[in-house]
């Protein structure tokens, strides 16, 4: 063979081996963009969580109390810079005993609490809903109103937290309904009786833009899944995680 033949052998060669690296398929492990903050700021919260309790207890003051003002802290100039959906349920034992209920979800989800001491369940706002109200402001001889928008949290916690007696109270359950049937936590007597302390923390991921909507519809036979649709709404996919400490 010549030695032109094997310049074009060898050409070809190196011509194959690019191509085949090129379209070759490698396994490449992807981490979803909401997973990942969700969990760096559950971790990063726990962590410190930890430290300023036992802080608080070393210097003789009420752990449970430095822990709201922590998470309210940690929720307003970190987390929301992250992941404005982020949000925290907590469920503590007072010094008295009783269960203190806070919800703390930043993206304004109501939770619901049942019990066995309540006949119906308790819905309880986010700190974070905003409250819509107009004010009257007078000066230099005129009268105007303001229109101003402003959290619960400014009237006071007790509107986004419930206190239950814990002598009385032997099964809990907790739910976020905006994030489905499936983000519901129950305690037993004797977990709440374990634990001095709780915390739910959850966080959903909405996509942008069209093409991640789904049909719902109302049959016009409701025991007939097969009839026809009388009515439709389109609601946005979104997914949520949430975990219980």
């Amino acid at each position: 063979m010549n030695k032109r033949g094997q310049i074009f052998i060898t050409i070809a060669i190196i011509v194959i081996i690019f191509v085949y690296i090129g379209l070759k398929t490698y396994n490449i492990m992807t981490i979803d963009k909401g997973q990942e903050e969700y969990t760096y700021l559950k971790e990063n919260y726990n962590t410190e969580l930890t430290y300023v309790k036992n802080k608080c207890i070393a210097d003789g003051k009420d752990p449970d109390v430095c822990a709201q003002k922590f998470t309210d802290v940690f929720l307003e100039l970190y987390a929301k810079k992250i992941d404005p959906n982020f949000g925290i349920i907590t469920i503590y034992r007072d010094s008295e005993g009783n269960i203190i209920i806070r919800n703390s979800m930043m993206a304004g989800n109501w939770i619901t609490v049942q019990s066995d001491v309540e006949d119906v369940a308790i819905n309880i706002p986010s700190q974070y809903n905003e409250v819509k109200g107009d004010i009257e402001i007078e000066g230099l001889g005129l009268l105007s109103h303001t229109k101003v928008s402003a959290p619960l949290s400014v009237w006071g916690e007790e509107i986004s937290a419930i206190e239950m007696s814990s002598e009385e109270l032997k099964d809990l359950k907790i739910c976020i309904p905006s994030y489905g049937e499936s983000a519901c936590f129950t305690f037993t007597e004797v977990e709440l009786a374990a634990k001095d302390s709780f915390n739910i923390i959850a966080s959903q991921v909405c996509p942008d833009g069209t093409g991640n909507e789904q049909t719902k519809c109302e049959h016009e036979d409701p025991n007939n899944q097969q009839s026809q649709c009388i009515s439709s709404e389109t609601a946005i996919k979104c997914t949520q995680t949430t975990s219980l400490n």
